[in-house]
């Protein structure tokens, strides 16, 4: 498996997909709330023709449905658990932004 970050992919190869989106480590840096403009846009590109979740471990509620309220999505608050199992999914695709 190869992974990329979310800057070398190209939002347009996606179609019709369902995809998730760590918060954490992913399209923000980790312990922030800051997301870059570069990876603003590419989400709601993304979320233009697939159908895009935010997920998050962490435990700051307020800041996750903040983020996704600025991106134009919902926010579910669930069980770390929920989030646990989903991690031990071998995905053919992995993707992170470059927060540093």
């Amino acid at each position: 498996m190869t992974s990329k970050l979310l800057s070398e992919l190209n939002a347009e190869h996606f179609k019709n997909a369902v995809i998730i989106l760590d918060i954490d480590g992913a399209i923000v840096p980790d312990k922030t709330s800051d997301i870059s403009a570069a990876a603003e846009r590419f989400v709601k590109l993304l979320a233009e023709t697939n159908e895009v979740h935010l997920v998050s471990n962490g435990k700051r509620h307020e800041r996750n449905a903040k983020l996704a309220h600025r991106l134009g999505f919902i926010y579910l608050k669930i069980k770390a658990a929920v989030l646990s199992s989903l991690s031990e999914t071998n995905f053919s695709r992995t993707a992170s932004w470059p927060c540093a």
